[in-house]
């Protein structure tokens, strides 16, 4: 192992170097997370506007199959009703005889029973007199006896109608007397006038619709996807609830809850809904998508050569909605990117592994760096500052000085006796002594001031900021009392007693250079040599700058 690699590992020992790298790993681990954390939710976010485009184009598919199928449906309808009043125009129409009114009963019974979806097939005068009835009751369908036949008013707008015209009623309960049907069927009522060889109106022909069996065609088409499913008439109002079942048909009922429109549940989705075809929105419950169909836009008959069957007088919509709900997407949207909690306690550990990696790493390269700019600005035996580095900065604090007008003090320091320490004990001993002393030095000494080795046993003590030479004198007696402290050598177990001299120099009396300070306290030190009695020396006054 390398000097540098030692001097890590025993740095990696100390208290304050381990709580340095945790702060620096807690710092990478929080800035780590943070990215994870913004990428997580930029991804999120992404997939869950994925999902949402999917779910949206995957039910406007639905929607436009269900659209079809339900043309499709009404178009066999009309296809029957122009096929029924192309016969009782070629008899000439209404009036009939009893033998074209058997006739008649067994084609609309026929008619009715392989159509499942037929509650009734009526025939009627232009006043509106039921001429004939047939009803579906279960799998099979008879005709209504003469006594139970009456009047339907609301055909007779049919017989204004041009030949080939259909007439469509709003989507409505099926009524017996003036009751609504138990249990509820939906129905919805299409008719075609009936003219005679001259062109004179003769009646109606209509067919009654069960509209359930469009809604379990529809519900077939959507019930793929837990969605809620919603199905709307022109105005607004619930055909088919999902959600709430007592709102269907609820504006046939006074006082039970006509006002229960899609404006009432969504109002933006009911706007978007009045303005726009198809397309979804977004609110804090959910995901709502929407589509208007036209059971009859598509309705033509192949019969042309008799009656023009192009026109419809009325257009009649559906406005199909499904909702999906804010649940269900995220638990969607996590199936496609979203993490459970045990990947991202995963990610978490890996996330803290890395950035204790990345500390060490970083503290080492650090320490690395500081190591190598402190062999060449400290002395790597005692801590002190090298010469060079050393008196580079003491050059620094006398230009402070003179700009500030400060007063700062040179203290050259002369080990005595230390070559004896390293002739009797060795060289491993005098390294101990040197180290000890400078440990003791450096502990004594302001932060601001400096302790520069400048070779073998000599240093230098840097004071900046002092008001007297009496501070100089007494920071040097308390130097010199370190100094002179006993030091018990590891190497040899021996007690090593040394002595120093100092000399000083006060800045700016005797000198504003650094040639000029180091002359005069050097100067002073071999001035206090010279006296048996003495360790510490001064000189008053300047001197020549010896350059």
């Amino acid at each position: 192992m390398d000097k540098l690699s030692v001097r890590f590992t025993s740095h990696l020992k100390s208290r304050g170097d381990r709580i340095r790298i945790a702060l620096i790993a807690l710092i990478i681990f929080f800035i780590l997370s943070c990215l994870f954390t913004a990428f997580y939710l930029i991804q999120s976010s992404r997939n869950r506007q994925i999902v949402i485009e999917e779910l949206v184009n995957q039910e406007q598919a639905y929607f436009e199959v269900t659209s079809i199928s339900v043309q499709d449906a009404f178009q066999r309808s009309a296809e029957d009703l122009f096929i029924l009043s192309e016969y009782i125009a070629s008899l000439d129409g209404p009036p009939l005889q009893e033998q074209q009114k058997a006739q008649f009963r067994n084609l609309f019974t026929q008619v009715s029973t392989h159509h499942s979806g037929y509650d009734a097939i009526t025939l009627l005068e232009s006043g509106g007199d039921e001429i004939l009835k047939i009803v579906r009751t279960g799998e099979t369908a008879s005709a209504l006896p003469a006594e139970s036949l009456g009047k339907d008013t609301q055909y007779v707008s049919a017989a204004a109608l041009e030949c080939g015209s259909l007439y469509l009623t709003s989507l409505t309960l099926a009524m017996e007397g003036e009751k609504y049907r138990l249990p509820h069927t939906p129905v919805l009522r299409i008719a075609t006038p009936l003219f005679t060889a001259e062109g004179e109106p003769s009646g109606m022909v209509a067919i009654s619709y069960r509209a359930d069996t469009l809604f379990d065609l529809i519900r077939k088409v959507t019930e793929t996807y837990p969605s809620e499913f919603f199905l709307l008439n022109q105005q607004g109002h619930f055909l088919i609830n999902d959600r709430n079942p007592e709102y269907e048909f609820a504006y046939l009922f006074p006082g039970n809850g006509e006002d229960m429109t899609l404006s009432f549940m969504d109002e933006a989705l009911a706007e978007k809904v009045r303005t726009k075809e198809k397309g979804f929105t977004l609110s804090e419950d959910g995901l709502y998508i929407f589509h208007h169909i036209y059971p009859f836009r598509e309705t033509s008959s192949s019969y042309t050569t008799i009656m023009d069957c192009a026109s419809c007088a009325e257009e009649v919509s559906w406005t199909l909605v499904s909702f999906y709900s804010e649940s269900y997407l995220k638990t969607f949207t996590r199936q496609g990117f979203l993490l459970n909690a045990i990947e991202l306690i995963v990610i978490f550990i890996l996330i803290s592994l890395l950035s204790i990696l990345l500390a060490a790493f970083w503290f080492q390269k650090s320490f690395r760096l500081r190591y190598i700019r402190s062999l060449a600005r400290e002395d790597q035996l005692t801590g002190a500052l090298s010469r060079t580095w050393g008196l580079h900065q003491a050059e620094r604090i006398l230009s402070s000085c003179r700009e500030t007008g400060n007063h700062c003090a040179f203290l050259y320091i002369d080990l005595d006796r230390f070559k004896d320490v390293n002739d009797t004990y060795g060289h491993e001993a005098g390294d101990e002594v040197l180290r000890n002393i400078s440990e003791r030095v450096l502990n004594l000494i302001r932060h601001d001031d400096m302790f520069i080795r400048l070779g073998g046993d000599e240093f230098l003590v840097v004071l900046s900021s002092l008001r007297s030479r009496e501070e100089t004198a007494l920071v040097a007696k308390r130097i010199h009392e370190q100094i002179i402290r006993p030091v018990t050598s590891e190497s040899s177990q021996e007690i090593v007693t040394i002595d120093c001299c100092i000399g000083s120099a006060f800045f700016p009396e005797n000198g504003d250079t650094l040639n000029a300070m180091m002359n005069i306290s050097d100067k002073a030190m071999y001035e206090a040599k010279r006296s048996p009695s003495q360790w510490y020396g001064e000189i008053m006054g300047g001197a020549e700058d010896t350059g």
